[in-house]
């Protein structure tokens, strides 16, 4: 299955079952075509009641009616212009969100989601308009049911909030707050011990955050890190983008109310700064029913990312500025006793500017690993990844270091790390967390390969089912996945060499035994035996000459058989071949007896002399030589085989290719390829078994030469 198709498959809309779908949708019809029925009757009703100014159209406490009066006179503006103006804004912003809520359910009917938030936006669009004050101006034998209606649409945000994007409560214990929510929100409308602003301020207080604020905004992060899909985490972003923005926007709004009050005291600055601010909120207020339905109707999902990291930064940028600037301003004239002083804007404004781009760099950075993980610089990924590689103990500790730096440089779920060994046989994997569910058919699985020797694996789970990797983030996993490989390939060098050193001592204590047993149970004894014989006949042969003859005839058969067993004592610590042909005779000779009885052609490459080398090298490379060209001729079925000794850089290769039928990942390595392996590293060389081409194997044995000699290894030729 594609990425396209796996993604569409893991976000296809949430429905109900036929009998259940159809009660719902006939209860948001109901639901919608009241609200907009109501609200569409109150507007002509709402314009004509705001062309007189009230109490409810004063901007803030400081300000009274003939104020108002008076900035809208020198404005040349009427008092219902004014308050019409207000009015109308809200029926936009209103009118916008019905038709959100229409257009949703309209697209994407059978979708539990969609009628979910359509049901919540037309229950905000009602109230944020004002309705319930229009109705109760209206009717006011009901004033306090339309109070109270009107006063619970102002928890449909929040209660979105609890539900977005699926329409489905998660965690599920969100439920019982939000019910809170439901039942507190209509107190608000009510007077008297109810109402929940008459409350004791800490109570009321610590109500309002955890229930509007701090639950739902645990509830979407829980959702969005553990459950949400690939669609869901982007129509999560749109409407986080949007509420950004709306915070971002009343921020300055807000700053200038609080600590410039001749700005929006009673006059006509006063009365500009309100009506340019009530617009600009009200267009901020737009971008959530517009980012709800972009998200809802899946519309440029994947453009938000971008959109979201500029907002993020350059948000964060001119809170950061515009506080340093007034910080700056404000501490030096309060130190000099002199506020309005151009002096002191103008070392603000060299601070901001000095501040500027080291500032705005820290922030893209930040707000890039926010949504992006480390992707963007994968180079601070890999310099964490090597700080903690020098704590690590073990293999386990290095794969562990790999598996945590992988996960939380690329912000997803787990991580797997799988080694194999030298063998090609897989060893315990290792997952960060260690309690997290291992990666599904979709993860992305990288082959971790130092000096062309596989070392293991490396399993990524995507940032949610269905999300592709961008080419930064492979080129970012590329990265880890090659510095991994060298970190698990020395660790591993090292334990095998430990591993070979005490084999090597192991077989020392071996070799010394079987020489000390053979020694002391056969050769010994042979010796003893040979003396008495020689004893008796040497008494014989005086008395009985034919039969004393017979005796040391006797004697030196079994003199000959205690040189034999002498000469096999000594093949075994160092083939006497070659002290007597040298290397490349021998190997020559070696390969040709095998290879020549089972009509398999031999290509050899070997020159007649060879730099001096030390003992161990020789027999290391007889022995490679001979096993490489020994499972040839039995396991192989080749036709050819192509043997080579070189030397070059310091190094001495032997090289045994044949042209049968290759490699079988099913087959573990054998006792003789192990061997191969061990007689290489033993020495501090390198042993590898690649394809060979067209077909066939390829073993390449690398041996150091004398310490004044040697270079790096060289490239496979």
């Amino acid at each position: 299955m594609s990425s396209a198709t796996s993604t569409r498959a893991a976000s296809a809309p949430t429905t109900r079952p036929p009998g259940r779908l159809r009660a719902a949708q006939g209860g948001w019809a109901v639901l919608y075509t009241v609200s907009l029925a109501s609200f569409l009757a109150s507007v002509p009703s709402g314009f004509r009641l705001n062309a007189t100014l009230t109490p409810l159209h004063l901007p803030d406490e400081r300000w009274t009616l003939r104020d108002l009066h008076g900035a809208l006179e020198r404005l040349g503006l009427s008092d219902g212009s004014f308050g019409q103006l207000v009015y109308g804004s809200s029926v936009l912003v209103a009118a916008v969100s019905f038709a959100v809520a229409g257009v949703t359910v309209w697209r994407r009917p059978g979708d539990r989601a969609a009628l979910t938030t359509s049901a919540l936006l037309a229950g905000f669009a009602w109230g944020v308009a004002g309705t319930h004050l229009v109705l109760a101006e209206v009717h006011p034998q009901w004033h306090t049911a339309w109070r109270v209606l009107g006063v619970t649409t102002f928890g449909c945000l929040t209660l979105l909030l609890y539900v977005f994007p699926d329409g489905t409560f998660r965690p599920r214990w969100t439920r019982w707050p939000a019910l809170a929510v439901v039942l507190l929100t209509p107190l608000s409308g009510l007077e008297g011990a109810l109402d929940p602003g008459t409350w004791p301020a800490p109570l009321a207080l610590t109500l309002d955050v955890a229930l509007g604020l701090a639950i739902p905004l645990y509830a979407q992060v829980h959702r969005y890190r553990t459950v949400s899909t690939a669609v869901q985490r982007q129509q999560t972003k749109w409407v986080a983008l949007s509420i950004v923005l709306l915070v971002l926007g009343t921020v300055p709004v807000a700053v200038t109310s609080w600590f410039l009050p001749e700005v929006t005291g009673p006059g006509v600055a006063g009365l500009r700064f309100h009506l340019v601010s009530g617009l600009w909120l009200a267009l901020l207020t737009l971008l959530v029913p517009v980012a709800v339905a972009l998200s809802v109707l899946r519309l440029r999902l994947w453009d938000v990312d971008p959109l979201l990291t500029r907002t993020l930064v350059y948000g964060a940028l001119v809170l950061l500025i515009g506080g340093v600037y007034v910080g700056v301003a404000g501490v030096l004239g309060a130190a000099f006793r002199s506020p309005d002083n151009v002096l002191f804007s103008l070392i603000a404004a060299g601070t901001v500017a000095v501040l500027f781009d080291p500032v705005r760099r820290r922030l893209q950075r930040g707000a890039g690993r926010l949504v992006h993980g480390e992707r963007e610089e994968p180079d601070a990924a890999v310099r964490r990844l090597a700080r903690r590689l020098e704590d690590a103990q073990d293999l386990r500790g290095v794969l562990g270091t790999v598996a945590r730096t992988a996960r939380e440089a690329l912000r997803v779920p787990s991580v797997v790390v799988e080694p194999v060994g030298a063998d090609g046989r897989r060893g315990t994997a290792v997952t960060d967390p260690p309690d997290a569910v291992p990666p599904g058919g979709d993860a992305v699985r990288l082959r971790l390969v130092c000096r062309q020797e596989p070392v293991g694996w490396l399993t990524v789970a995507p940032r949610a089912p269905g999300e592709p990797f961008s080419p930064r983030d492979r080129h970012l996993l590329d990265e880890l996945a090659r510095h991994a490989a060298t970190a698990v390939y020395g660790v591993r060098a090292a334990a095998d060499l430990q591993r070979a050193h005490g084999r090597l001592v192991t077989a020392g204590h071996e070799e010394r035994r079987r020489l000390r047993r053979q020694l002391h149970d056969e050769l010994g004894p042979m010796l003893a035996t040979l003396t008495m014989e020689l004893d008796v006949a040497a008494e014989v042969i005086a008395e009985d000459p034919a039969q004393g003859r017979e005796l040391v005839g006797d004697v030196r058969d079994e003199a000959q058989q205690t040189i034999a067993l002498v000469r096999s004592l000594a093949y075994g610590l160092y083939p006497p071949v070659l002290d007597e042909l040298g290397l490349s005779a021998a190997v020559r000779e070696k390969a040709r007896s095998l290879l020549q009885r089972d009509g398999v052609a031999l290509e050899l490459h070997v020159p007649e002399r060879l730099p001096s080398l030390t003992a161990a090298t020789e027999v290391a490379a007889y022995l490679i030589a001979v096993e490489a060209v020994t499972n040839v001729q039995r396991h192989a079925r080749a036709r050819c085989c192509r043997l080579s000794l070189t030397c070059g850089g310091g190094w001495l290769d032997v090289e045994v290719a044949d042209d049968g039928g290759g490699l079988s990942d099913s087959v573990p390595a054998g006792v003789g390829v192990s061997a191969m392996r061990e007689r290489a590293q033993e020495l501090g060389g390198t042993f590898t078994i690649t394809p060979a081409s067209p077909s066939g194997t390829r073993v390449l044995a690398r041996l150091p030469l004398p310490e004044d000699d040697r270079d790096d290894p060289p490239a496979d030729r």
